[in-house]
């Protein structure tokens, strides 16, 4: 006998409110084991969806931030060696300093000089859109600095070739310097309190 049979049966003999508390547990059944499939395929969808959408994210994120990384890592060295030549083209202003060899010696750290310059201007300038924004903004200040710093050791150069140097404030330049390694200081703090953060962040 089919279940429609079965169910015709039961309307004949007891009526339709009989039928209707007899299939009830029937129904129940089949109702409950149907919203439990949808509920399973649902969350097992939205599961797996999550743990697509985090692998992105995650793997993302760990692409940015080696690249970030790669950055600070490839102008750190720009930036000692830029802090390097300050004392170097400040120590050949003196006759009697072991580094004056001789006025050439001047122009190739001033060389030297400006191609660091202008390497942290470009690499700031390809990189800024996977750097923070305050890092950004911290190195924008810094080669502001290096800026200034390069047209005073220019001035500087001037007067060296024409063999003035009594005309040299030797004040003026260890300002410069100073200056300078201020600004320096202030970027590698921003970075190492941005590193900070990310390493704590990373470590929860």
């Amino acid at each position: 006998m089919n279940v429609n049979k079965w169910i015709e049966n039961i309307v004949n003999w007891f009526g339709n409110a009989v039928v209707l508390i007899v299939l009830m547990p029937f129904f129940k059944g089949i109702l409950k084991h149907f919203f439990e499939t949808i509920i399973k395929s649902v969350y097992e969808k939205n599961l797996e969806q999550f743990k697509d959408n985090l692998y992105r994210s995650t793997r993302a994120y760990e692409l940015l931030l080696d690249r970030e990384m790669k950055f600070y890592d490839e102008i750190h060295e720009d930036m000692v060696e830029l802090a390097r030549l300050q004392y170097e083209l400040r120590a050949s202003l003196d006759r009697d300093s072991k580094l004056n060899t001789s006025i050439d010696e001047f122009i190739q750290q001033y060389k030297k000089y400006t191609e660091l310059f202008i390497s942290i201007k470009n690499k700031v300038l390809v990189n800024r859109l996977y750097i923070p924004k305050e890092i950004i903004e911290s190195f924008l200040e810094f080669i502001r600095q290096i800026e200034i710093n390069h047209k005073f050791w220019f001035e500087i150069a001037g007067i060296i070739l024409n063999d003035r140097y009594d005309s040299i404030n030797k004040a003026d330049c260890e300002k410069m310097i100073n200056s300078f390694i201020f600004s320096l200081e202030k970027t590698q703090e921003k970075i190492f309190n941005h590193l900070k953060k990310i390493s704590i962040e990373t470590s929860v």
